[in-house]
């Protein structure tokens, strides 16, 4: 009976996790008035790409919009874009490009987008004359090639951050009536805010600014409408901040010619159910730890809170990410893409994962504590409980997928299923990244065995939140980010900062209960490797 009761908690975060995804989607669905179908979308590849459509609460031909997010990126990166376009009155495709996502693996200068945009225009209720695209950084690339290849005219087109490859301005411009670019100042394509650049490139095909007002350029030369360059608008897949979602809509009403529907704060029901299904996620996690474990019948004594203690584990933190950009780089040149190891974004991680591991056991075992008793215990019980809390919590995420076509989506992170691709490279990841995940629980072991929660916590985060303000205190400095030359080692720093108080609580309560560092190691390295491997969506092929 007592064996039932333990897992009583665990079942109520269970329930509530599914309670919530269902009734917060169905309640962004209900409120603005569309509804959401997954699709498969065949290729001339002989794939398949997998989408999302938004559907308005219409009789009526409607305008579309197809939306491609960027490299690393899978489509529910862009939902809060999708949901607000739906909402005033846009039918809406997000799609996932080749080797992203829940998409087969192939390689095209299109990756896809051309199949997504004949299937999109192929829809019986979209209005032919009046289809947009969004393209998120490599998205609008992938679009600039798509619409050249199928010959599909686009009334209007906006690019997020966009990448200039190849002659895509010139793609774009052959194809496309109305052109909007949203470029964040500061960010890797407009370094130290020089706008000039671009400007001069715009100028030189779509002719000399005609108009400049509220922070956006206006440039026209008789033969095609407008192109628009809204300039130091953060519109970040990281916030989707309210004003860039009703800006993209302005843009589109106007380009598309259709009234929007008034709609507001899409994307604070979108931050909302991410926050409060991450919450829940951690939660529910840490009541599986805590319920596979009899709990202690006696509680020691903590030791008095110790700040001597909180500022070295703390210090120890910040020391040991202070080493990624420089490895970061190393990891890059040792791992490079391929079949096994993704996107260089990755590999730096791997190569800072394995030499923070190695280092902060060595210093466990010189700390003049028995730290060797830490690694005792029962091997394969501790193992195999790590991977049955890992594919209870992997479930959860099946059955959110399946009852709300959804997804937990926060910052950049995305808890998308395996595929055959990704599953062989969590595998190759697992063995390296145990190493950093060993040393990081045998270091916690050792010198904050009798701390308080909060000192786990803290250890976690104090690392990441550093190399975050360091890189971004450039901007006062220098006018662009510290560390230029690693800026994308941010990219998996940010991967890690939604997870790391969840770790932490992983390691804190999986070292009480179990007596031991094997289970809570094993499996932050199962829950690290897949968050990962998921949110790093695109792999390169040998």
């Amino acid at each position: 009976m007592n064996g039932m009761k333990q897992w009583k908690w665990p079942l109520v975060a269970f329930t509530l996790l599914l309670a919530v995804a269902l009734i917060m989607s169905a309640c962004i669905e209900n409120i603005y008035a569309f509804k959401t179908l997954r699709v498969t979308i065949p290729t001339e590849e002989k794939k398949t790409l997998t989408g999302k459509l938004y559907i308005p609460d219409t009789s009526e031909k409607t305008p579309a919009v197809l939306i491609s997010a960027g490299a690393n990126n899978e489509y529910n990166a862009m939902e809060a874009y999708a949901a607000k376009l739906a909402a005033s009155g846009c039918t809406v495709l997000l799609f996932n490009p080749y080797n992203h996502g829940q998409s087969d693996i192939a390689y095209t200068p299109e990756m896809g987008a051309d199949d997504a945009l004949e299937y999109m225009y192929s829809l019986n209720f979209v209005d032919k004359t009046r289809i947009g695209a969004i393209g998120h950084t490599m998205g609008g690339y992938y679009l600039s090639h798509a619409i050249q290849k199928t010959g599909i005219h686009l009334s209007a087109m906006l690019n997020i951050d966009y990448v200039d490859i190849n002659g895509s301005f010139e793609r774009l411009y052959d194809h496309v009536d109305t052109l909007g670019f949203v470029l964040a100042r500061f960010d890797e394509h407009q370094r130290s805010g020089n706008l000039e650049a671009t400007q001069e490139r715009f100028s030189g095909i779509y002719g000399k600014q005609i108009a400049v007002q509220h922070n956006a350029t206006l440039y026209q030369n008789g033969e095609r409408t407008a192109l628009v360059i809204i300039e130091n608008i953060n519109t970040s897949l990281l916030t989707a901040s309210d004003k860039a979602l009703s800006d993209t809509v302005s843009f589109f009403s106007e380009a598309l010619g259709f009234t929007p529907q008034s709609t507001t704060h899409v994307n604070l029901l979108f931050q909302l159910r991410a926050l409060m299904m991450i919450s829940i996620f951690i939660s529910f996690a840490v009541l599986m730890v805590t319920a596979l474990y009899p709990r202690p019948s006696i509680v020691s004594a903590s030791k008095p809170h110790s700040y001597r203690t909180t500022a070295i584990s703390t210090a120890v933190s910040i020391a040991v990410f202070a080493v990624l950009p420089p490895l970061y780089m190393i990891g890059k040149k040792l791992l490079m893409p391929n079949a096994i190891f993704p996107e260089t974004d990755t590999n730096g991680l791997v190569i800072w994962s394995v030499f923070t591991g190695f280092l902060l056991m060595a210093i466990s075992f010189t700390s003049g504590k028995n730290t060797k008793e830490k690694m005792a215990g029962n091997f394969r019980a501790d193992i195999l409980k790590a991977f049955a809390v890992f594919a209870l919590l992997y479930t959860a995420v099946l059955c959110i997928i399946w009852l709300t076509d959804s997804n937990i989506f926060i910052l950049f992170t995305s808890f998308s299923p395996f595929t055959k691709r990704k599953m062989l490279s969590w595998l190759a990841y697992l063995p390296l990244f145990l190493a950093g995940f060993t040393g990081l629980s045998l270091f916690t072991a050792t010198f904050s065995s009798k701390q308080r929660c909060v000192e786990y916590i803290l250890f976690y985060i104090a690392g990441p939140l550093f190399m975050v303000a360091i890189f971004f205190l450039g901007f006062p400095i220098k006018g662009e980010l510290m560390f230029y030359d690693s800026r994308f080692a941010l990219i998996p720093i940010i991967y890690m900062l939604p997870f790391t108080p969840l770790l932490a609580l992983v390691d804190f309560y999986g070292q009480r209960y179990s007596k031991g560092i094997v289970f809570p190691a094993v499996l932050n390295t199962l829950l690290f490797s897949w968050f990962f491997t998921a949110s790093n969506a695109l792999y390169i092929l040998l």
